[in-house]
């Protein structure tokens, strides 16, 4: 939660968490390294649709579509099975000025 909330803190745009992936040393010998993996070959496979420069602070942003939310629902957990909410924060409604 912290993370995303340093994530969110750093965009104008509201952050969605779409999905969780654990990797533990029961499932794997080396989680960080497995992660790691994974995380590069996401990375090459929508490279397409990222919003900055590879290899750049920005290269984590994509640009949201249909084919990256079902791989994310295909190798992930929503957030809601480990009780973590999708959104940090919630956009103004037109009439609160708060």
């Amino acid at each position: 939660m912290r993370r995303l909330s340093q994530i969110q803190s750093s965009n104008h745009e509201q952050v969605e968490l779409l999905g969780l992936k654990y990797f533990t040393k029961s499932d794997h010998e080396f989680p960080t390294y497995e992660a790691e993996k994974l995380e590069q070959k996401l990375h090459k496979e929508f490279r397409h649709i990222q919003r900055f420069k590879p290899y750049t602070r920005g290269a984590e942003w994509f640009t949201r579509t249909d084919a990256l939310v079902a791989r994310i629902e295909e190798i992930a957990c929503p957030p809601e099975h480990w009780n973590l909410p999708r959104y940090v924060c919630s956009p103004l409604d037109e009439g609160d000025q708060s």
